[in-house]
């Protein structure tokens, strides 16, 4: 073979390799899109969840505002429940005594 031949087969060979890589490096750039377009789609999911999350904790805040007097009347009523308990018990106790000593 001549020295020209075999130069025009290393280009050859050369420009054969430099297609496939060519070739990968289109493949790579196209996965490379696929993923910058799916990590958009999640920052835009990711927006969306974050702002119910912060409409949700504002309600939740709402809500425990409205139940505050509520659960104060609630603490009321106990306490005066557990009063009338304590008397009804005292009273009761005092009767049984009184009626023991026959005063009643």
């Amino acid at each position: 073979m001549s020295k020209t031949n075999k130069d025009d087969e290393i280009v050859k060979l050369l420009v054969q390799h430099l297609d496939r890589i060519e070739k990968k490096v289109d493949k790579l750039d196209e996965r490379l899109d696929s993923s910058e377009k799916v990590a958009i789609k999640q920052e835009a999911n990711l927006e969306a969840h974050m702002k119910r999350s912060d409409l949700l904790e504002q309600s939740q805040d709402e809500l425990k505002d409205a139940v505050k007097p509520i659960l104060k009347i609630y603490t009321i009523a106990w306490g005066i429940c557990k009063i009338t308990l304590g008397v009804g018990v005292v009273v009761g106790v005092l009767s049984g005594i009184a009626k023991l000593m026959g005063l009643l």
